[in-house]
């Protein structure tokens, strides 16, 4: 990972340049002087709509009523580009 915060880029990123991180924190993981700053990045109002468009997909799960001990179907809803884009990146 290389660090570019002083260029104005992403803080941390990953080998293919994909920012990972855009906070960095002094201290230990544990330590609680961070927990402000992190609450307050994620009360922004782009992270709130990037959320609410992250969390439209759907998963419908069907049984046949004449066989109820039938393996079910599992139907997902096909994502959004912009969800593709972040399944994308978390490799999921």
């Amino acid at each position: 990972m290389s660090a570019g915060a002083a260029s104005g880029q992403p803080a941390l990123t990953d080998a293919d340049a994909r920012p990972v991180a855009t906070d960095i924190y002094a201290g230990n993981v544990g330590d609680p002087t961070t927990v402000p700053g992190q609450v307050e990045t994620l009360r922004s109002p782009a992270i709130r709509a990037l959320v609410v468009a992250l969390s439209t997909r759907c998963q419908h799960t069907c049984r046949l009523r004449s066989d109820p001990a039938s393996a079910p179907v599992h139907q997902f809803t096909p994502p959004t580009p912009l969800q593709a884009g972040a399944l994308d990146l978390l490799r999921v």
